[in-house]
């Protein structure tokens, strides 16, 4: 039996619809499901119920699932054991994280590092910086929150105090803004718990778009809907985005996790990745951000105003 059809049942048991299935192998969904009810047919029972709404694994599935993971990451261990002896190492190492860090932060920078390492090759799983290690769902996990697996190896990372960011060409050519002055691009009310939302809610400020997507409200940011709050050795490296001096903004710093399997933790091609995020977030030259101030008094009719401009 074809071990590509054990892949596709994996992916498909994970995703819930042949349509991510596809998306995640890299074929068209008719593929998919031809596969699949071939699959079906060699092993004799059926593995999936088929609905408007996805697929939904039976119960013959749900037994064969954690057995074929199992499979599968004793696979991929026995390649990594193989590329251990390479040098220089190869292989292919897969990164989930955060859909914003992956477009703006690592995607720009991986020519880099694949010009370093020929012989490397990256999955990226944005959006998914909670995947299961354990698991082998991903190599890399670059995450909000620290680990609890005592198997897992965890790096924290200083993703600088929260600063304002709006595109560079309004940004360059204004003064320093209390909050209320800058229409801000914020998260939705299903991510109140973010600190970022908090910070805005206490200040009152004006909110012109909200959203669920970080990417969705730095593409606004860049495009001058207003300014957006993000870490700042995150800000500072995306194109089209430069800081606001704004007062009273949040002094802590956001914290990222770096977090591996134990055993991979040395494995060469991981290892080298593994270094190379790190290095995404170390400045590249001292901070020039002014600290963040107290908003300057003013007259009662100063403060009732409203923003003339994105920023003010």
């Amino acid at each position: 039996m074809d071990w590509s059809d054990w892949q596709l049942f994996l992916a498909a048991s994970r995703a819930g619809s042949l349509t991510e299935a596809a998306r995640t192998m890299m074929l068209d969904q008719s593929t998919v499901s031809r596969r699949l009810a071939s699959l079906e047919d060699k092993l004799g029972t059926q593995l999936f119920l088929r609905s408007r709404r996805g697929i939904e694994p039976t119960h013959a599935a749900a037994r064969l699932l954690p057995v074929v993971s199992r499979a599968s990451a004793a696979i991929l261990e026995a390649e990594r054991i193989l590329s251990w002896t390479e040098d220089p190492p190869r292989g292919t190492v897969r990164v989930a994280t955060l859909e914003a860090v992956a477009n703006y932060l690592i995607v720009p920078a991986l020519p880099g590092l694949l010009a370093s390492l020929p012989g490397l090759s990256v999955e990226l799983l944005p959006d998914a910086a909670m995947a299961d290690l354990s698991a082998r769902e991903s190599d890399i996990g670059l995450r909000l929150v620290p680990p609890k697996d005592s198997e897992l190896v965890a790096k924290a990372i200083d993703a600088g105090p929260l600063r304002a960011y709006a595109s560079t060409a309004s940004a360059r050519r204004k003064k320093a803004l209390a909050p209320r002055d800058v229409s801000w691009i914020g998260w939705d009310h299903e991510r109140a718990f973010q600190p970022e939302y908090r910070w805005m809610a206490a200040h009152r400020v004006p909110v012109a778009l909200r959203s669920s997507r970080a990417t969705t409200m730095v593409q606004a940011a860049i495009s001058g809907v207003g300014a957006v709050l993000l870490p700042e050795r995150f800000g500072d490296g995306i194109a089209g985005l430069s800081q606001v001096d704004v007062t009273n903004l949040p002094s802590e710093s956001v914290m990222l996790w770096l977090v591996t399997p134990r055993g991979l933790r040395r494995q060469p091609v991981v290892h080298h990745v593994w270094e190379w995020l790190l290095a995404l977030f170390t400045p590249k030259h001292p901070a020039t951000a002014k600290p963040a101030r107290r908003a300057p008094r003013r007259p009662e009719a100063a403060k009732a105003a409203k923003p003339r401009s994105p920023l003010g």
